[in-house]
């Protein structure tokens, strides 16, 4: 049925997003490798973020976006 996995994906995306903002795929990596201290990252909250598009998942995204983490959304 359309629009039951809305939900899933949405908050599959702002969990990419959240990745790719704190660096967690490269931190990891680093960590495992031993390296060094991980460096900072940045912080999601209040950061502007554009999405394409406005179906139903970006709809869902943009309010996780905003009135979770108080993101600026640009379409």
């Amino acid at each position: 049925a359309a629009g039951t996995a809305t939900a899933a994906v949405a908050e599959h995306t702002v969990g990419l997003v959240l990745g790719a903002v704190r660096q967690l795929f490269d931190q990891n990596e680093r960590a495992k490798r031993g390296g060094g201290p991980l460096s900072e990252t940045s912080e999601l909250s209040r950061t502007p973020v554009g999405i394409v598009g406005m179906g139903r998942v970006a709809e869902r995204v943009t309010r996780v976006l905003r009135h979770g983490f108080g993101c600026p959304v640009a379409y």
